[in-house]
Parts: C-alpha cells; sequence; structure tokens
C-alpha cells in the first residue's frame, strides 16, 4: 500500500528549538480532538480525513485517508482555511 504521508523539507529557519522530548509539554486539546475523530472513525462516521502535522522545529507533513471521497475531502480542506483564517482575524 502506498503511503500517503508527505513530510515538507522546508521547516522555518526560525523557528525555535524543540524541548526535549521530556520537556515538550502535553496539549490536551490536541489529544481530545483526535480522540474524538478516532472514535467517529471506528464507528464508521468519517469518510475521509487529513492530518497536518506541524512540530516543534518548524517541520510540517501532511496525511490523508479519503476512501474515494477525495473531492469532499478536498472541499473541507478549503473550508479549514476559510475557518483559521476567520479565527486568526478575530484574534487581531
Amino acid at each position: 500500500m502506498p503511503s500517503n504521508i508527505i513530510e515538507f523539507p522546508n521547516a522555518s529557519a526560525d523557528a525555535p528549538d524543540a524541548p526535549d522530548a521530556g520537556e515538550a509539554p502535553v496539549n490536551q486539546a490536541l489529544i481530545d480532538m483526535l480522540e474524538r475523530s478516532l472514535a467517529k472513525a471506528k464507528n464508521g462516521e468519517l469518510k475521509a480525513a487529513a492530518i497536518v502535522s506541524v512540530y516543534g522545529e518548524g517541520r510540517v507533513t501532511t496525511q490523508w485517508e479519503h476512501n474515494g471521497q477525495g473531492h469532499e475531502l478536498v472541499a473541507g480542506c478549503a473550508y479549514l482555511q476559510y475557518d483559521l483564517i476567520a479565527a486568526r482575524n478575530s484574534e487581531s
């Protein structure tokens, strides 16, 4: 099975150094979000999903599974982009 994980090689040069593994803070909200999505996947509620992972050192990876629903996943990612921009603008 081909991998659908893509690592982007150009991490930001000015990204802060990642803390040692023993010092890394736990992001409970992130864990909760992933667990809710996993539960929905286990119940057969999800048709497609994508994950963009951003690491402390600035490295970014993506992974996805669309099970024939690629067009809907692309549309969902567009909505995500708009939501993130709106959230950022409301914080300003």
